[in-house]
């Protein structure tokens, strides 16, 4: 009886188990994603061992490095990890390089993220505003006697969704020192109140071209099928 069953269960793993060659190909789509390298590590190590024939450390881990960034990789690449004992703390110092290496990139990230930003100063009250050409409205700080104005029926958005306080509107009176601007806009008031265009005046000239002779004419014909 136990000699049908032990020959029943090799015969089930016979058919269900996967081939080697399934196993390498399970091997080459692993990928580090958002794993830690150790845990990589683990995982193709795991489905190593269920090949009949597994692939050589030596082989495994040169793997594993393709796997890595470059930057780690070539660290990793330098340590002497011959030894079985060894490997898991290969995987724990790919660990720790990977986290050095965010930690760097986070930096530089913060670094070239700051953008120059363009103020202009109004001279009657020395207040700074910032130029940002996707803002589709100015907000102002608010004041003690801005918050007794009459609140506005609309709200506004955060970039992150919150809601901001707003008290109504005001107008200012500003004076930005741009002399040669203000002489454009005198000189073209369409530009910024469009009511003031003139409007387009038709003028009755037509161009054409003399011929002699009869018409051109040519006889329909149909298209090619191509």
């Amino acid at each position: 009886m136990g000699t049908n069953l032990l020959h029943s269960k090799l015969s089930l793993l016979s058919c269900y188990k996967k081939p080697d060659h399934q196993h390498l190909h399970d091997l080459q789509v692993l990928t580090l994603g958002d794993l830690r390298p150790s845990i990589l590590w683990q995982q193709m190590k795991l489905v190593n061992s269920c090949c009949d024939f597994p692939l050589p450390t030596t082989i495994l881990r040169y793997m594993y490095l393709q796997k890595l960034p470059p930057q780690v990789r070539i660290t990793l690449a330098a340590l002497d990890s011959t030894t079985t004992n060894l490997d898991f703390d290969f995987a724990l110092a790919a660990d720790r390089m990977l986290t050095q290496y965010f930690i760097e990139m986070r930096k530089q990230a913060s670094h070239f993220s700051v953008v120059p930003l363009l103020f202009v100063k109004n001279l009657l009250s020395s207040r700074r505003f910032l130029i940002d050409t996707r803002a589709s409205t100015s907000i102002l700080p608010h004041t003690a006697a801005g918050r007794r104005r009459k609140q506005p029926s609309f709200d506004l958005l955060a970039a992150n969704g919150t809601t901001i306080a707003i008290y109504g509107t005001i107008n200012l009176t500003l004076d930005l020192d741009y002399t040669n601007i203000s002489d454009i806009l005198q000189e073209f008031p369409g530009l910024t109140d469009p009511s003031a265009c003139q409007p387009h005046h038709t003028r009755k000239i037509f161009h054409h071209i003399e011929t002699t002779g009869p018409p051109v004419y040519s006889r329909p014909r149909r298209l090619p099928p191509d």
